[in-house]
This record gives C-alpha cells, structure tokens and sequence, in this order.
C-alpha cells in the first residue's frame, strides 16, 4: 500500500473535512509503495512505476492527475513540468508555500491518523487530529454507550446504532476488542429497509481502527456481517469468528442482492458444525463484488459460496481450511442440515461471471468449485492438497445447461489426490500454463445424464502443461470430442501414446513431450510457483513459452499486470495482520504459504 508519507502540515490546510478523490500526489519515493512495487516520485509530482514499454522505463499509474494517468514518464518531464516540492514535515509555512501545486491524499485512512495511503479510495478520510475534518467518522467501541458522541472518545456500543447514522461519504470505525452478538450485534444492515446506500464517489466505509484487532465474535448464534440490498459499502480489517451452536446461524458474513461491495484484508475463522452445510462467507445476488486479501480458516462446508450474481472478483484471497472434522455424531436426525456437506470442503463455489485471481487453496476438497458456471476465469491461483485443484462441470446424473467459457491460466495444483484441472462436460474452454506437483494435470470427460457437448463437439484448448512427481494418469481425456492438448509435458498419457501419438499434430495430444524436470518439484531445491530458466521446460511451450505456470505477477480485473505479487526481499504473499493463536503458525497459515510453494528459497530463489 502507498506510504503514507504527506507532510502533516500541508495536508491540514487543504483538506477538506471527509471525501473521497481519484488521485494520489506524492512528494517523495518513499510515498510511491505501492505493495510489493516500489515507484519513483516524478518530478511532475505524481507517482511512476517501472514498465519497460516507456522509453524512460516507467509509467504513471491510473491515480496520476494532470491527465497523466497510464502516461509513460517522459525523460524531459522535470525540465517541462511543474514540480511538487519536499515538505519539511517540521515546517510551520502553508501548503500554498510549500509547493507550486496543490498536492492530493488519496482518500483511504488505514491507520487511523487521517491520511489515506491505499491503493485506491475507498472511503471518506477520518483525521482524528483534525476536528473539523472528523464530522463525517463515527466510531463503536466494546465498551461504548449508545447515549454517547459516537466519537473516538465517547464510541457507540452497538452497531445497529451506527448504521442508522451513515450516509454516503461517511466511515464507521470500529475501536479494538470483541464484540458478541448479546452485548453490540453485527453489522447488519438492509438498504432496502432503512439503511443508506453509498454511492460511486461517496462510499460508506466501515474499517477497523487497528488491523483484526476488532473481531466480531458470533458465537455461531448470529450473523456478523449482513448487507441486504445495499451499493458501495466498503468493509475492511475485521476479524469474524463462529463456532458450534445447535440451531444457530450457518454463516458469519451474508451479502444479499447488493452491488459495489468490497470486502478486503478481513480474517474469518471456525463455522457453526450444527451447519455444516454453511459457508463463512455467503453472497447471493451480489454483482460487481470484490473481494480482495481476506483469509478464512477452520471450516466445514466452504470458506466462499456464491450463488448467482454477476460480475464479481476474488483477488489476492488466502484459505486454509485445515482440515477441519464435522461435528461427530450429528446427523439430519439430531440437527437438522447437521450432516457431512458430501463429505467434502471447498474454498471457493463460483458463480456466472466470476473472475479469480492470485488466489490461495489450501487443505480444502477443491480449491474452486465451478460447479454449471459460465463465463469463469481462474487466474494466477495456487492450491495445495485437497482432491481437485479446480472442478468446472457437473457429477453424472445431474442435469444442467452446458458449461462455456471457462478460462484457466497459470495455474499450480501441489499434491492433489486427482487433478488440478477436472473438467466435466465443459463444452468450452481455454486452459494455458498448468503445473501439478505430485498429482494429475487435467481429466476431461462426459458424464452420463449431463447435457452433450454441441454437435460440433467440445472447445477444449490447454497447451503448456506440466506434470512432475507423479508416474501414472498424469493427463487424461475420456471420449471428449474437440478436446486437444497441446505442448504439455507429462510422463503419462491416456489414452497412451500407442493409442494416439504425443509429438504428431493429429488426435488429442499434440506437439507434446515426456522430459524429465530437476528443476520443478517438490524436492526442497527445486521449484513449485514458477518455472525457473535452467528447467528443461523455460521457452518450451506454445510459441515459445514456459511449460507450466508463472505466478511471479498479479492480475487485475483478468489482465496480468508487471507488479510483482510476492514481496521481492522475503517472497511474502500480501497477507493481512497475524492474530495470536488464529493465522500466527507459518507452518499453517499465509504467513508461511511462500516457503509451502518454493517461492524465494535458497533452492529457488525470485527470478
């Protein structure tokens, strides 16, 4: 996230009191951190960041104003254009002495002492330090009173009594400690019964004030989160928690035929067992939803379940569910819906329109369940253990329109009991840049009772797979017609290469290879999350390109981008805050995802 690096005595004299803004001036490089990228404050005042493409090697970004967002940097720009001059933060002189242009914080407040330093505006600017630039925060505490201020030093208590209060451009802050649903409720809220929406300019944010400090405890009776019918609500560093209660909620956050909502860098852990069907996080009609570097933990059922909705994005998502049992001998009989979910977990059950990217699965049945979905993309992603890595399609028997449009790319299954990929009468697919570790790369069948493929056959296209540590059923087509597979590398194949050769350029398998790779694995010097240049599979793919997948570079909104998505000195992956006795345990938390997956380890080090 930008460094929050603005001079405090420039910022006070021009800010105004809350309000959101589409740019992000800078004085320093030490503003320009954006993440694992690290940027050159230009002279222009705005922030660039390296790009090859630009004959100066950097490039504004989209939150650069003076209509030079997504510019190249000009080699004449300082000698052309005005200049934002460096504040001397102990300097009592005005903005408009300081500067020869009025420089503007981005709008998102992380930290609590009233200067934005987000990726992108979020939300209204609470300066606690600043009176008259507080009027629009308010804030609950655990130890509020309802009767009070609803100020930082005099917060509510509960959250029914602070969402009647917000309105678009407004922020809710909510002060460290546990809240339960007897003493302060959840953050429920029905814009269709009385509850403000937020608007393209003007969310309503609703932020902890330090990091997963303020959890919303459940105790599985009542729902943390609900936003029913609402638009641009953002919420952001709670942490969420449920356990077993009979007869009690089967979620801990609902988002209900809502639009614009974000979700970001919030901690969830333990579901209701008496539910086991539950997912900690249930979204039913929502559209244009993102959510983006939560982490879920210890569940049954799922961590995500959408159901319908359109146009949503899961960015930078990390779940564990840690193998978590269901609650022992409890059936339909004893509780009702008490019984195994199919005896599997997921991380993520998809919906239509559903963008995934750089996401991690870890310890869940499958990674993503796309189930009948259309129009899915799954980008950049990573999933350990578990059965399948990514399932599209539906089991026999189950009759349901024909899956199209499927898109995976750069895709890192390791250990899966089956297949990274399993596509089940999908009739339309593009799958680019697989590797399996220790499982199959792709199974692609007809299941009887499903819907056929079109007369003209299956759309299958997958090029640049790659299967190691694992001799037998590494790629595997049944009677799917129209499937072809391409410049892949695995040392089995069915139907085999007697039956339908590798190398020709007839049948399913074309142009394909069985070499062995040293380089790729799960040995503690090879690598697992790219493939580095001394592999035997680096430029041997589809027009030259790698064999296998690359998750060196994140994704957004389904294009990959140059910034890198693990942190280029520790190979960290962006995960929020740790919680003691939650996600502090590298051996079984994001924390220590990175070294899971071989990412900048003395055996393979970032390219």
């Amino acid at each position: 996230m930008r460094a929050a690096v603005v001079a405090t005595v420039a910022i006070l004299s021009i800010a105004p009191c809350c309000y959101r803004v589409d740019t992000y001036a800078c004085r320093e490089d030490s503003n320009c951190v954006d993440g694992a990228r690290r940027g050159t404050c230009e002279q222009t005042g705005w922030c660039g960041y390296p790009d090859t493409d630009c004959p100066s090697g950097r490039r504004y970004d989209d939150l650069a104003g003076d209509g030079l967002a997504h510019e190249c940097v000009a080699p004449s720009d300082g000698d052309t254009t005005l200049t934002a001059t460096t504040v001397d933060p102990s300097s009592t002189s005005s903005a408009s002495e300081s500067t020869t242009s009025t420089p503007t914080p981005n709008c998102e407040d992380e930290d609590g002492d009233g200067f934005g330093n987000g990726e992108t505006c979020l939300g209204a600017d609470c300066d606690d330090d600043n009176p008259e630039a507080a009027t629009n925060c308010l804030y609950v505490g655990p130890d509020g009173d309802d009767d009070s201020a609803g100020t930082r030093d005099e917060p509510w208590r509960t959250f029914a009594r602070a969402v009647t209060a917000l309105g678009p451009g407004m922020s809710l802050v909510v002060l460290p400690g546990t809240y339960t649903p007897a003493d302060h409720g959840g953050l429920i809220a029905s814009c269709t019964g009385g509850a403000a929406n937020g608007t393209a300019e003007s969310p309503i944010f609703v932020r902890a004030d330090v990091e997963r400090q303020a959890h919303i405890a459940t105790g599985g009776t009542d729902l943390g989160i609900r936003l029913e019918g609402c638009a641009h609500w953002r919420v952001r560093g709670l942490q969420l928690s449920s356990t077993d209660a009979a007869g009690g909620e089967p979620h801990i956050v609902e988002i209900e035929s809502s639009s614009n909502v974000q979700l970001r860098r919030l901690l969830l852990h333990g579901n209701n067992r008496y539910r086991s069907a539950s997912a900690l996080v249930e979204l039913e009609g929502a559209t244009d939803l993102t959510i983006e570097e939560c982490e879920a933990y210890d569940f049954t059922g799922s961590a995500f379940h959408f159901r319908g909705g359109d146009s949503n994005v899961i960015r930078r998502v990390y779940v564990n569910g840690r193998d978590a049992s269901d609650l022992p001998n409890c059936t339909d009989d004893v509780e009702p819906f008490c019984s195994p979910y199919d005896g599997a977990d997921y991380g993520l059950i998809s919906s239509n329109s559903i963008t995934i990217e750089n996401s991690i699965f870890e310890n869940t049945t499958i990674g993503v369940n796309g189930g009948g979905v259309n129009d899915a993309r799954v980008l950049g992603v990573a999933t350990i253990g578990g059965t399948h890595g990514v399932v599209f399609g539906y089991y026999e028997g189950t009759q349901n329109p024909e899956v199209t449009n499927v898109v995976v790319e750069h895709l890192v299954s390791v250990t899966p009991s089956s297949r990274a990929v399993y596509l089940r009468t999908v009739a339309d697919a593009y799958v680019r840049n697989v590797t399996a570790v220790g499982g199959g790369a792709l199974r692609a069948d007809l299941q009887s009772g499903v819907v056929p493929c079109p007369e003209a056959g299956c759309l299958i296209d997958a090029a640049n797979l790659l299967v190691v540590d694992f001799p037998t059923d590494g790629l595997t087509i049944v009677d799917v017609p129209g499937i072809v597979v391409h410049h892949s590398n695995s040392e089995d194949y069915r139907p085999n290469p007697d039956v339908d050769p590798i190398d020709d350029d007839s049948g399913y398998w074309r142009q394909c290879i069985s070499v062995p790779d040293d380089r790729v694995g799960l040995a503690a010097d090879r690598c697992i999350a790219y493939i580095p240049s001394d592999s035997p599979n680096s430029g041997a793919g589809e027009n030259g390109a790698d064999i296998g997948a690359s998750l060196l570079f994140r994704y957004h909104d389904g294009v990959l981008q140059d910034e890198p998505l693990w942190d280029p000195q520790t190979g960290a992956f962006p995960c929020g805050d740790p919680v003691l006795g939650v996600n502090d345990e590298p051996t079984t938390s994001c924390l220590g995802v990175h070294v899971r997956l071989h990412v900048a380890t003395p055996g393979c080090p970032l390219p």
